[in-house]
């Protein structure tokens, strides 16, 4: 049989690990996001069709989604932290 302290760990583990693969996450998409822009940027500068640049923007809007949805990871996380502290 588990204790209640065990279960508590086991949030606050589960919560940190949480905030770590929303902030590795956010790293990589914030990589991404840099590479798309300089990409719009030389699009720009050339003689490049419309569908390619909306093709690129569509891509930094789905980017900036998936940011969105890794902060709420990271709240979560800290949820799940602070359920350790209140027991």
């Amino acid at each position: 049989m588990k204790k209640e302290s065990d279960a508590s760990i086991n949030y606050s583990k589960l919560g940190k690990a949480m905030i770590e693969t929303a902030l590795l996450v956010d790293e990589n998409l914030a990589s991404l996001l840099k590479v798309e822009a300089q990409k719009i940027r030389k699009l720009l500068k050339s003689d490049v069709s419309l569908e390619e640049l909306e093709t690129t923007n569509t891509l930094i809007k789905n980017i900036i989604m998936a940011m969105m949805l890794t902060d709420e990871k990271m709240r979560y996380g800290l949820e799940l932290c602070k359920i350790n502290k209140e027991k």
